[in-house]
């Protein structure tokens, strides 16, 4: 089993998959012989189904286990064999949530009220272009262009764009250089020669919400969507937006830009063009 779990690895790894993405099928497919308790060439597509649904007992989230199935349905292709049925398992239907997002005002007051240099500036160029936790957190020295203003980025899939770099950005990851002179890693941890963790960028964002005082639900993703959104409602096109955000789907971003306020500023509600008349006759409560 370990052979061919190591050899699925390898295939994923020179079909160019991430590593995240190949950790996360390997797994899938660890799990699925763990809680059937068969080999791989034991299994069936009833096996599968049980497994589906025991997840979902469990209640994880319906992308994560797509994401199961994606890598469990992939893993067999892989060695191939056809697992009669496996092709007509239904994907969980995800839940289409309008994104939050922070006005422009509420972003200028995020990042000036952080003192620190270097949380400052890792949250500026996050939301300069646009950028997920793992690509900002990954980013080198070398990817900042501040002869073209951009930012190369390494994205899912091992795919790269570029990306726009603020004038603003620029400044402060300049000021940011002097007093903290990193090495590989733009934004280094503790640990020599190692990108700043997860976490750490996790906690920026929760203590700078805390003391802007905002009140909504926000992560590190909420700057990416507030990035998306602000250009939207500027009349950048929609296909540009796309190339910047890196999405493959020109679908996903625009789910992912949702309605903004410029579509919706000056569109009058129907019932302020009704005749108030009617309406507003008596305050005497109806008997």
């Amino acid at each position: 089993m370990n052979q061919l779990l190591e050899k699925y690895k390898q295939e994923l790894q020179l079909q160019g998959k991430s590593n995240r993405t190949i950790e996360a099928y390997t797994s899938a497919c660890k799990c699925l012989f763990k809680f059937t308790k068969k080999d791989a060439f034991s299994i069936n597509s009833d096996d599968v189904r049980k497994y589906l649904l025991w997840i979902k007992s469990n209640n994880i989230a319906p992308a994560t286990s797509n994401n199961k199935l994606a890598g469990i349905r992939s893993f067999f292709k892989i060695i191939k064999r056809d697992l009669v049925g496996l092709k007509d398992i239904p994907r969980q239907k995800l839940k289409k949530r309008v994104p939050v997002v922070l006005s422009k005002q509420e972003v200028n007051k995020l990042l000036k009220g952080l003192n620190n240099l270097k949380h400052r500036a890792a949250l500026s160029t996050i939301y300069s272009g646009g950028l997920r936790l793992d690509e900002a957190r990954l980013l080198k020295i070398t990817d900042i262009d501040s002869k073209r203003m951009r930012i190369l980025v390494n994205g899912k899939g091992n795919k790269q764009r570029y990306t726009l770099l603020s004038k603003t950005a620029l400044k402060l990851l300049r000021n940011y250089y002097i007093c903290y002179r990193p090495k590989t890693w733009l934004f280094e941890g503790r640990e020599v020669n190692r990108p700043l963790c997860k976490r750490s960028f996790q906690c920026m964002i929760v203590r700078a919400v805390k003391k802007a005082g905002i009140i909504k639900p926000i992560s590190l993703h909420t700057l990416r969507h507030s990035f998306a959104t602000h250009l939207l409602e500027a009349g950048t096109a929609l296909q540009t937006i796309q190339i910047l955000l890196g999405h493959k789907n020109i679908s996903t971003t625009t789910t992912y830009t949702h309605v903004t306020d410029a579509m919706v500023n000056g569109v009058v509600s129907p019932l302020d063009c009704i005749d108030e008349g009617p309406y507003f006759v008596s305050n005497n409560r109806g008997r």
